[in-house]
Formats: C-alpha cells, sequence, structure tokens
C-alpha cells in the first residue's frame, strides 16, 4: 500500500509544456477572428482553466478546421483537460495529412499517454524521433511512455540518451529518477533527484519529489524542509503527515 501511494503521490514532467500565451493565434485563413474570442482564450490559458479554453478553441477550430497549428492548441487544452482521448481524437487526422511534422506527432504521442494508450504513444514518438533525432524533449517523452508500460530498461535507456543531448536537464533527471524509483533503485533515485533540484531550472515539482523519496527512504524531517521551500505552511504541514506515512516502517 505504501509502494502504491509513492507512486500516486510522484510527478513525473513532461518538456515544454507552458504555452506561450503571448502567440498570436495561429490562424491559417483569412477569416476575422472575434477579438472577444481571443480574449477569452488568452484570460483562460492565463488563469490555467483549460477546459474553457478548449471549448473556445473548439469555437476557433470549427472555423478554420485545417489550421493545423490550431488544432495543436486545441488538443493540447484538452489534454491539459483531462481528455486524452479527445485530444488525441482532434489531432490524428492532422498527423495523417502532414506525417512528416514533429510537433504535430510529439502532441499526438503525449496525448495517447494520457488516453492511457502508452504502446501507441511510442510508435508516436519513434516516429517523430526519425525527425528530430536530437530532440531531448522527445526522448524524454518516449521514457515516460515506456515507465507507463513498467518498462523501466527501455525507459532509463532514453532518458539517458536525452541526457546526452541536454546534459543536467532537470526535467529529464527528474523522470529518469521517478524511473529509478519504481525500478526499486531508491538510493541511485534520490541522487538523480539531488541533481536534478541543484539546477537553477528546477522546478517546484523536482524538490516536492525529492520531498517524497527522503520520507520514504524514512528522513521525513529532511522532506517536510524541502517542502517548506515551496509550498505555503498548511500545504507543507499536511504534507508532512504524508511523510510521516511514508517513513514509517511498512508490516
Amino acid at each position: 500500500m505504501r509502494t502504491l501511494i509513492l507512486c500516486l503521490a510522484l510527478f513525473a514532467l513532461a518538456a515544454c509544456e507552458s504555452p506561450d500565451i503571448n502567440e498570436p493565434l495561429p490562424l491559417s485563413s483569412n477569416k476575422q477572428v472575434d477579438p472577444t474570442l481571443k480574449e477569452a482564450v488568452a484570460e483562460a490559458e492565463q488563469a490555467n482553466d483549460w477546459a474553457a479554453a478548449a471549448e473556445y478553441y473548439h469555437s476557433l477550430f470549427e472555423r478554420s478546421p485545417n489550421d493545423e497549428k490550431l488544432a495543436l492548441r486545441y488538443a493540447r487544452s484538452l489534454r491539459y483537460a483531462g481528455y486524452g482521448p479527445e485530444a488525441a481524437a482532434a489531432l490524428i487526422p492532422f498527423t495523417d495529412k502532414h506525417p512528416k511534422n514533429a510537433a504535430l506527432l510529439f502532441e499526438l504521442g503525449k496525448d495517447l499517454v494520457a488516453a492511457s494508450q502508452p504502446a501507441r504513444a511510442v510508435e508516436v514518438f519513434k516516429k517523430a524521433l526519425t525527425l528530430e533525432p536530437r530532440s531531448w524533449e522527445i526522448l524524454s517523452a518516449l521514457g515516460i511512455a515506456y515507465d507507463y508500460q513498467d518498462m523501466s530498461a527501455e525507459a532509463q535507456e532514453s532518458y539517458l540518451k536525452a541526457l546526452d543531448i541536454a546534459p543536467e536537464n532537470p526535467v529529464v533527471l527528474n523522470n529518469l529518477a521517478l524511473s529509478q524509483a519504481k525500478s526499486g533503485a531508491l538510493p541511485i533515485a534520490i541522487a538523480t533527484l539531488e541533481r536534478a533540484a541543484r539546477q537553477p531550472r528546477a522546478r517546484m515539482q523536482v524538490r516536492q519529489n525529492l520531498a517524497v523519496l527522503l520520507a520514504y527512504k524514512g528522513d521525513a524531517q529532511n522532506a517536510e524542509r524541502l517542502a517548506r521551500q515551496d509550498l505555503p505552511s498548511d500545504m507543507a504541514g499536511r504534507n508532512a503527515a504524508l511523510f510521516r506515512l511514508f517513513a514509517a516502517p511498512e508490516n
């Protein structure tokens, strides 16, 4: 049970997951877009209200159904809102039409992972890699798809290839550490996450993952200290109870 809770508490990280809300809406047609609708999309993205953003993108998409860039943003908003199968369904016609568009394939792979279809995602990521073989982002996402299938050896090989391209990248190190933890190599996983946490670009989730693994090892005190670096005091206090659960020996 403690191992199951551990897996649920950890965050895998994907690359390039923050859309540029200042980027103009990618409409290839000459139709005039209602400025109110454009403003609504931007506000929804700013607020991370992805369900609303997906609805607005759907309206835009109906007006420009052949715009692959708009389709990508529509699919991404659906995925963020928790609609992985719908995101994949929206994008597949475009990857069929544009089989050499690595950005579309990359998004489709993530949509398929979100749709609980990691085996299909692996094939899509591999196609994307034939187009962008030096993309650490795609290699890291491929590793996540392998990890979803408990293929730790293949996942870690993919993460290591990504690190060859982007040394000490905290996103890749985070995902490698989670894979190591899942495969039972807890001390190695902690050391990998400590490397990730030292990077200036490390996200909050990296430090929180490290806190979870430290607690799982039995070091609840340092786990709580890390949690308090990023979280409000009330939330950090609630996490302390979880950390003590991890730190408690299993019967």
